[in-house]
């Protein structure tokens, strides 16, 4: 099988007599019977028609599924027995969808009407596009708050992923529609065609950076990452998994940045930033030991020395198969730190201004 962008691929699902639809909408859900509704409905309200709606539920204890079953009867509702994360349950979804284009929408996220247009239509006018990212906005509760929640993904030189723009007043600073290194699995849309190319989402990370993860075997294969600023959806930041520093959310982001340095990043980028992940990831400790957090820290350590084979093994296949060069994926990070740990940058400053002193 062709595994490079722009390749002919057979149809993922349906033959003559079952037409597909073009879009197959996915939406994850935990939990989230107070959620959904909306969320159902910003899909069902799309200028696009052709496009089915499958909701992945993961194991809800709340009735989900028989709320699903009793008021939304035209959605595909896949159940599992048990939850398997975002990423496990994104990856059910997929394996179900029979469109061309495959649009991820959280369960807490509802959708401007003409999100589908706009994103399909974005990755059908560039060919060897595989994924494209609108531009979303935080809400608190059902108000948009006019602050953006990501306009595309990025990713450091000091190993972690993060939003391209979070938390910062939109003033149109983010209009120009351009490549980003990875979108957000909260609400974008994938080529089919991608999934069979790179594989699904790596039910390992669970939930957080699975997002990156993905677009960066992308772009490792070849892939462009887009951004359609015209595209618009509303993010609950955190209202389907708890949200805050949690336990939960460190044990995974920690694990997660380990995971995305080991899988993804070519070798000899790995050698010259190693410094700088290590640097990052000892101010990530002590940040655990301040915040309570030290035993999620441990166990993500230890799951980290557990899977390093594995991950090194998915690496080696990752790596053999890039088309993109480490100077091209160089040229895609950014240099900065993410935006929530500058201050570690602040303090290096301090430091190296002592040792000047001295």
């Amino acid at each position: 099988m062709c595994r490079r962008p722009g390749c002919a691929l057979p149809p993922r699902r349906g033959g003559a007599m079952t037409p597909s639809p073009r879009i197959s909408v996915v939406v994850p859900n935990w939990n989230g019977r107070d959620l959904i509704d909306r969320c159902l409905e910003s899909v069902r309200a799309q200028t696009v028609r052709d496009l089915e709606i499958i909701v992945v539920d993961n194991g809800s204890a709340d009735g989900s599924a028989e709320h699903l079953r009793r008021h939304h009867p035209d959605v595909r509702l896949v159940a599992l027995a048990v939850n398997q994360g975002f990423a496990g349950g994104v990856n059910a979804g997929v394996a179900a969808a029979r469109g061309e284009f495959v649009a991820l929408l959280n369960n807490d996220a509802w959708a401007a009407p003409d999100w589908l247009e706009r994103l399909t239509a974005r990755l059908a006018s560039e060919p060897v596009a595989g994924a494209c990212a609108p531009k979303i906005y935080r809400a608190e509760g059902s108000q948009p708050t006019g602050r953006l929640d990501s306009t595309g993904e990025l990713y450091s030189i000091w190993g972690l992923p993060f939003p391209r723009g979070r938390d910062e007043l939109d003033r149109g600073q983010y209009d120009d529609a351009k490549a980003v290194f990875a979108v957000s699995g909260a609400a974008s849309v994938y080529r089919s065609a991608l999934f069979a190319a790179v594989g699904p989402f790596d039910d390992d990370f669970f939930a957080y950076f699975e997002d990156v993860d993905l677009s960066f075997r992308a772009q490792l294969a070849g892939f462009s990452v887009l951004y359609e600023p015209s595209a618009v959806v509303y993010h609950r930041v955190g209202a389907s998994s708890g949200g805050g520093m949690t336990p939960f959310g460190r044990y995974h982001f920690v694990k997660n940045s380990w995971f995305l340095f080991l899988k993804d990043v070519p070798a000899p980028l790995a050698c010259r930033y190693l410094p700088r992940f290590l640097f990052l990831q000892v101010g990530l400790f002590w940040g655990s030991v301040r915040l309570g957090l030290l035993g999620a820290h441990v166990r993500a350590l230890l799951r980290v020395v557990v899977s390093a084979p594995a991950m090194l093994s998915r690496r080696r296949r990752i790596q053999r198969e890039a088309v993109r060069s480490h100077h091209e994926i160089d040229r895609m990070l950014v240099r900065e730190l993410p935006p929530g740990i500058r201050r570690g940058r602040r303090l290096t400053k301090r430091l190296s201004a002592g040792r000047t002193a001295s």
